[in-house]
């Protein structure tokens, strides 16, 4: 099984940052609200890529493909 955060986890988490963040402001920490900002873009990316749902991949035989045409050369 994954090791995922559930959608609360982030919500908390992303509550947490922007108490920090506001935290930082109000200190002018202009460095740390950098930081905290990143952090807050990869968990909101993280977010959207858990709920959108996989991928179906639909794999070609080797012997049709074009990597299988041309593993001779």
């Amino acid at each position: 099984m994954k090791n995922v955060a559930s959608k609360d986890d982030h919500q908390r988490t992303l509550a947490r940052l922007d108490e920090s963040l506001e935290w930082a402001r109000s200190r002018g920490r202009t460095r740390l609200v950098e930081l905290l900002n990143l952090i807050r873009i990869e968990i909101l990316f993280d977010m959207g890529l858990s709920e959108e749902p996989p991928l179906a991949r639909n794999r070609a035989a080797a012997a049709g493909s074009a990597f299988g045409a041309n593993r001779s050369v």
